[in-house]
């Protein structure tokens, strides 16, 4: 039995551009090309700097809260 090997497929490329011109002299032109898996990966590490910062804004605005809670609660048994 001969192997006949799948045909080669290359990667689905999505492409864009950006021109802006500021100005007379100032222009600025940024072409991206980046394949499926490579918006697969920027989607998962935009999702991971979101989480991570919502986890430390809760962190940063949650302890003075708890903190306080305890003083109080520290009051009012002394008292």
């Amino acid at each position: 039995m001969i192997e006949v090997p799948a045909p080669y497929h290359p990667p689905v490329t999505q492409r864009g551009k950006l021109s802006l011109r500021i100005g007379k002299r100032a222009r600025l032109v940024v072409r991206v090309e980046v394949t499926s898996g490579g918006l697969l990966a920027i989607g998962g590490l935009v999702s991971s700097i979101l989480l991570s910062t919502a986890i430390l804004v809760g962190a940063a605005v949650g302890t003075p809260r708890r903190r306080q809670e305890e003083l109080e609660g520290r009051d009012v048994i002394q008292r």
